[in-house]
């Protein structure tokens, strides 16, 4: 019981006011009260509708208003000479707009406690401490309620298992794994997954565990646990970025851990749009065996004030309770970029957004690799950028690579790739990043499909390659700037770029950009 004990600390140091950021009423109040019982004294708890009720004494106090509530505390304090925690419920909803009135109470009530000689402190939890006004915020400690760990959660199996008939596969060991697939709920959300999972599946399945945590993780907007069936072996090229990643794969085992190993600063993978940046995350976290979220760095930004920090102390919370955990946090300089001047665009919640995931990501302690992709680098602030491991650079596919891609996406849809002359079709589709070709076989099989449902043919694909213009000359500047910037900043993804470049590339590079002035490429 964390909370427990930080709330003895606060009584004990004479702190008067604290708010704890939580939905999970019920625990909040039994870590409460088991501080109070630690700390010997009494605990009341108010709600809107019952007033205040003495969990100790079971003494009750019916409230018409929050101003009655205030009146109480201050009253009951001076008359009693006790010690009290008064803990008050959703408090925070009452600042919808500013009241005078009840900042008064706030302040009169806190002020009154810090003064007097014996000590009082009052608690109030709620969903987003933000709500509450700027004159009476800084007087209150903020602290949280974690999500339940596996302990917790393995404690509310074993409550819902009693009295139940054991039926195959309920033993000890299953009801572990059911706790492990719902780390990253809450108790009342734990709890109904276990049930349904009873009444549908008949036992504890983590299977279906897992999919309910999927489905609540996604309905808070902010994040999503992606399913991909496929390892990194079915990612075409990437030779030195798949080496490395495998190499990494040890951080998730506890003997790493004790042989060394730190926390994953995990991996940024920059580069052209469409060469497996994605791909590869999603891939890397089937390999590692363990969920991959994903973190929409767009969606973290909220338009009321204090929904962005609130969001992201959300969204880590959820991923810690995750872990061990792949964070795939995909084109991460579209929230990046503009925190150097966010004090003048949006008050500052971009670089207090940015600031917490950096502290976050130095200082985690839980075992979650994250593997960050981007398209343009020149975005990325340079402290965000040194927090990664390691930066991989994923430019245009080289020939052996473009036989890869080939022969995985062809057997991907046809399941035989020696339909197809893997070499002439890479060497005619130069340039091309891994969605293009993927691209041009779908379009052969509508071509074959229409031609009597047959096999494609070379001559199928060869056509297909053609109809399609290959971002390379679309934008042979941004892709030049890439590879220009990726020689001396980023390790090569492929371990065979030794060779000349493309002609698309290499000519832009040459004639038109002078590579010897050292100029930053963005």
């Amino acid at each position: 019981m964390e909370l427990s004990k930080k709330i003895q600390n606060y009584f004990n140091a004479a702190i008067s006011a604290v708010f704890i950021s939580s939905l999970e009423d019920d625990r909040v109040r039994e870590e409460v009260l088991d501080a109070c019982n630690s700390l010997k004294i009494d605990m009341w708890i108010w709600t809107p509708i019952a007033g205040f009720v003495n969990l100790t004494t079971k003494e009750t106090f019916a409230t018409k208003n929050l101003g009655d509530a205030f009146k109480f505390m201050r009253e009951y304090a001076n008359a009693e000479k006790t010690k009290v925690v008064f803990v008050l419920q959703d408090f925070h909803l009452y600042f919808t707009g500013k009241n005078p009135v009840i900042i008064d109470d706030v302040k009169t009530t806190i002020a009154q406690s810090a003064t007097n000689g014996f000590k009082k402190m009052m608690v109030c939890h709620g969903a987003d401490m933000s709500l509450l006004p700027n004159e009476i915020q800084h007087l209150f400690k903020p602290t949280s309620l974690d999500l339940p760990n596996r302990e917790d959660l393995l404690r509310y199996a074993k409550t819902l298992m009693k009295g139940r008939k054991a039926k195959k596969g309920d033993d000890a060991d299953l009801m572990v794994t059911a706790a492990d697939a719902a780390t990253g709920m809450t108790k009342i959300e734990a709890i109904n997954s276990f049930a349904l999972s009873l009444t549908k599946k008949g036992r504890l399945d983590p299977a279906f565990i897992s999919d309910q945590k999927a489905e609540i993780i996604k309905k808070l907007g902010i994040l999503e646990i992606i399913k991909h069936p496929d390892t990194i072996d079915k990612v075409g090229g990437l030779t030195n970025l798949k080496n490395w990643l495998m190499k990494r794969k040890c951080v998730f085992d506890s003997k790493a851990r004790e042989f060394g190993i730190p926390s994953p600063g995990g991996v940024l993978i920059v580069g052209v749009p469409g060469t497996g940046k994605s791909l590869t995350a999603k891939c890397a976290g089937a390999t590692f065996q363990r969920p991959i979220i994903r973190l929409d760095m767009g969606r973290l930004f909220g338009g009321v004030v204090g929904a962005s920090e609130a969001n992201t102390r959300k969204a880590i919370e959820t991923i810690d309770a995750v872990a061990p955990c792949v964070l795939w946090i995909d084109e991460i300089e579209k929230g990046m970029s503009g925190t150097e001047s966010s004090g003048k665009t949006d008050g500052g919640t971009g670089a207090r957004v940015f600031g917490t995931l950096l502290t976050w990501m130095q200082e985690h302690k839980t075992t979650v690799f994250p593997i960050a992709t981007a398209n343009d680098v020149s975005k990325l602030p340079p402290e965000l950028i040194r927090r990664f491991d390691e930066i991989f650079s994923i430019t245009l596919p080289s020939h052996k690579d473009r036989v890869m891609i080939w022969e995985i996406l062809i057997r991907k849809y046809r399941r035989e790739p020696k339909i197809a002359d893997l070499e002439l079709l890479a060497d005619a589709s130069a340039d091309y990043t891994g969605a293009e070709i993927e691209k041009c076989i779908v379009d052969a099989l509508y071509a074959s499909y229409d031609k009597n449902e047959r096999n494609p043919t070379d001559q199928d694909f060869l056509d297909a390659i053609k109809l399609i213009t290959p971002i390379s000359a679309v934008m042979p500047e941004k892709i030049a700037e890439i590879v220009q910037w990726s020689k001396t900043r980023a390790r090569d993804a492929s371990d065979d770029h030794d060779k000349p470049k493309s002609r698309s590339v290499d000519s832009f590079i040459s004639t038109d950009r002078d590579v010897e002035t050292g100029d930053e490429p963005f």
